[in-house]
């Protein structure tokens, strides 16, 4: 009687501990999941040199290794559930700061841009008033600079035309404006800020006011962050 109920005894020792040790196992994989989740999350921040990350990374997935292994042991397997719990929690509050990092840093690069005026002039004597009297118009604009900016402006202008516009290629501002003083071209497409260096000179010191300005579209172009420098970090 006495064996039988030891070895009752000893079968339910068995079985807790198993079950102890299938915690601690448990345990261990959702800190090793939560340690991935973290490590991606801090690689995709990219404030860090690759040596802290490695050295990071190595000391995460270490402490999971040794949660799993030191299950075998009753006492030992204890302390590392509670430390696996303490770290996995701080895996998610470490995971969520580091989203909020993120979202803000994206929302900053998401604004780093170059706002651009594209106008469309005509002369101060034309009937256009708008770009609809532009329909069938005879525009120039400048072949190479800030032409993708001229382009997206020229989509704009086909959208509120409603139609395709025909235009003819300068090499610069100046030949640009003479063509639409000479009646080359019924209107102009160009950035507002070039037309300002030829207030200077003195064969167009009249322009400004021989020129109308009848629509304006805003080009935002976003640009390249500029690198960051973590030398402080090495």
């Amino acid at each position: 009687m006495e064996r039988n109920i030891s070895k009752a005894k000893l079968a339910s020792i068995k079985r807790r501990n198993k079950t102890i040790m299938v915690i601690g196992l448990g345990c261990a994989v959702i800190q090793l999941i939560l340690t991935i989740v973290f490590i991606v999350m801090l690689h995709k921040l990219n404030i860090l040199t690759l040596e802290y990350k490695i050295l990071i990374d190595t000391l995460l997935i270490l402490l999971c290794v040794v949660t799993a292994l030191t299950q075998r042991w009753l006492g030992l397997g204890i302390l590392t559930k509670i430390g696996s719990v303490l770290m996995s929690i701080v895996m998610v509050v470490g995971s969520f700061y580091i989203y909020i990092t993120q979202n803000t840093i994206d929302k900053i690069d998401a604004n780093y841009f170059k706002l651009s005026e594209i106008g469309v002039y005509v002369m101060s004597d034309s009937d256009a008033v708008d770009i609809q009297s532009l329909n069938g118009a005879q525009f120039g604009i400048i072949e190479v600079l800030e032409r993708d900016n001229t382009d997206k402006a020229i989509e704009k202008i086909e959208a509120d035309m409603g139609a395709s516009i025909s235009y003819l290629e300068y090499d610069g501002v100046v030949n640009l404006t003479e063509a639409l003083r000479t009646d080359v071209v019924d209107a102009i497409i160009v950035n507002t800020s070039y037309l300002s260096m030829m207030y200077d000179m003195e064969e167009y010191k009249d322009i400004e006011s021989q020129m109308v300005c009848i629509a304006t579209y805003s080009i935002k172009t976003y640009m390249e962050k500029p690198q960051e420098n973590n030398d402080y970090l090495t």
